[in-house]
């Protein structure tokens, strides 16, 4: 009998620090800091038009001012609350904001909104852009971009206020560390994004351009920008441009599940093997692609490699402490001369939960058979009170992974479940938060006569032992 249910993977802690969390969350972020003020300018306008200037008196008031109040807009599969004026009426009635309502209803702090925003703060235009105000781009025949104009024009004070913020001068800041990754639009659409981290811990997005991180060219062009803005070249610091998916291309999964587990597991991509609720077709097990990830090390400045540690248990998971030489040997091969540390399970986890490992193999088995389970567990934020990232060891973190799981573990729904759990799966193992490496294929072996119905939490129960069928 046999059933594939353990994850062993790699959290990739080892080239990412824990300030820069997400490159994509934070731009993110950036945005909706932009599009927060934008809305609040709006709402403004939109008071002043029925309430007229403030202390004034005149026919035309059809409202008076009534404080403020906090409401909530989606953001990206959550909910994020924003101020806004409240009015009311001469008959004691609450009066709508048009700009609030049209926020709502047309989802502005959406998907769409987002990429909009960092397409036009970008320092390249694109076709497939919507025609904003004073703007130069056209939108495609058949784009299904039509919004209205207070969206347009929402869009438009927000990129307005990040093409401020990301031209500024940078000859003041104290960055210790700039990461550049790119941020995927679509299918055929990368910006390559900058992100400083100053002597605080503070993050500062710093630009953006078209492009992809593996051109040299598109990095460097970036670099020159931030140059030209005020950055000094003759200041040591930390560059990191993709470093932990050099260490994903560089493991042959299949040469492991082969020679180390004897064919006894399945290659993964994802955090569950195909079939289980919350996977998705959208990811595939990465190819072996030492080539590759010699390119990624040398654009990240690493064209000699460098060194690191793997941890590993060596009595916990099927063949664990060989899993670990084996990736040891690949990461090697390309440059990353690789330690191997491996330890009984009773003193590597108390060390890893205390962060003292770098790069670790850890497996998960979800008792509940959907992704919620590893989600939670290894990839959500740590949070000790929401018991959130109790096993996320590399402190990865994604706010908008968090946002969908935790609307996901509300929603009762099946498929919008699922499909919530499947968007988060994808943005987390794109973001190289974690690297899948196999399931293993548990054994159970029985007398004739005997049945065991397989468990996904790899228990062994007496209880469940039942006489075969006709016996």
């Amino acid at each position: 009998m046999e059933r594939r249910t353990t994850s062993t993977a790699i959290p990739t802690s080892a080239l990412k620090i824990e300030a820069l969390s997400n490159i994509s969350a934070s731009f993110e972020v950036f945005c909706l800091a932009s599009g927060v003020e934008a809305l609040a300018e709006m709402m403004d306008h939109d008071a002043q038009a029925i309430c007229g200037p403030r202390h004034a008196r005149g026919h035309e008031r059809r409202a008076h001012r009534w404080g403020k109040t906090r409401g909530k807009i989606g953001f990206h599969g959550g909910k994020v609350e924003i101020e806004r004026p409240r009015l009311r009426s001469f008959e004691g009635r609450e009066q709508a904001l048009p700009s609030w309502e049209a926020a709502i209803s047309e989802d502005w702090l959406g998907k769409w909104a987002m990429n909009q925003m960092l397409i036009n703060v970008s320092t390249r235009k694109f076709a497939r852009s919507v025609r904003l105000p004073e703007g130069d781009v056209p939108a495609p025949m058949g784009s299904g971009l039509s919004k209205s104009a207070a969206s347009r024009r929402f869009v438009a004070l927000s990129a307005a206020r990040m093409k401020e913020w990301v031209a500024s001068d940078l000859s003041g800041l104290d960055l210790l560390v700039i990461q550049i990754d790119g941020i995927h639009m679509d299918e055929d659409l990368i910006l390559v994004a900058a992100i400083g981290v100053d002597a605080k811990g503070d993050k500062h997005p710093l630009g953006l351009i078209e492009g992809a991180t593996e051109n040299a060219a598109t990095v460097q062009a970036l670099i020159n920008n931030l140059i030209e803005r005020g950055l000094d070249p003759a200041v040591p610091r930390l560059f990191i441009i993709d470093g932990a998916k050099a260490l994903s291309k560089a493991i042959n999964r299949n040469a492991i599940v082969d020679k180390v587990m004897e064919g006894e597991a399945v290659a993964a991509g994802q955090l569950l093997a195909d079939g289980m609720f919350g996977t998705t077709k959208n990811l595939k097990v990465e190819p072996y692609d030492p080539e590759g990830a010699r390119k990624l090390l040398a654009e990240a400045g690493y064209p000699d490699g460098f060194g690191l540690t793997i941890h590993s248990p060596n009595n916990r998971y099927v063949n664990d402490a060989k899993i670990a030489q084996a990736v040891a040997q690949m990461l090697t091969r390309v440059g990353i001369a690789t330690r191997v540390e491996t330890m009984p399970s009773a003193t590597f986890f108390p060390q890893a939960t205390d962060l003292k490992f770098s790069l670790m193999v850890l497996g998960w088995s979800s008792g509940t058979g959907e992704a919620s389970s590893p989600l939670k567990a290894l990839l959500a934020t740590y949070n000790k009170d929401k018991g959130f990232g109790t096993a996320n060891r590399g402190r990865y973190s994604n706010p908008r992974v968090d946002a969908l799981l935790e609307e996901a573990l509300a929603t009762v729904d099946d498929p919008k479940r699922e499909a919530l759990l499947q968007r988060a799966t994808e943005l987390a193992i794109n973001d190289t938060g974690i690297i899948p490496l196999h399931f293993q294929v548990n054994l159970w072996a029985t007398r004739n006569g005997i049945t065991y119905l397989p468990r996904t939490d790899e228990n062994t129960l007496a209880h469940k032992f039942r006489p075969a069928a006709g016996k």
